[in-house]
């Protein structure tokens, strides 16, 4: 017994977290901006936030691109066969 999953799977995973995580960032700097003390500080960390979130999304990007996503992870093959599986 074979149990794959192909690799794109995962992409949609990381894409739903990528969403998730864009909605959370978007209401706390809402309510940094609306509630936060109006100095330049809270500015400067609305943007270095902004600015570190887009640098991990462009390195993901970077990355994942190289990726052949047809392909499938096999997590249960054909060798454990003698183990009982």
């Amino acid at each position: 017994m074979t149990v794959e999953f192909p690799l794109y799977s995962f992409l949609i995973l990381y894409l739903v977290y990528i969403g998730i995580f864009l909605i959370f960032s978007l209401f706390n700097v809402y309510h940094l901006v609306k509630h936060g003390f109006s100095s330049v500080f809270v500015y400067i960390v609305i943007i270095l936030y902004i600015m570190l979130a887009a640098v991990v999304v462009f390195l993901t990007y970077y990355y994942l691109q190289e990726v052949d996503w047809n392909q499938s992870l096999s997590l249960l093959s054909e060798r454990y066969k003698g183990l009982g599986f």
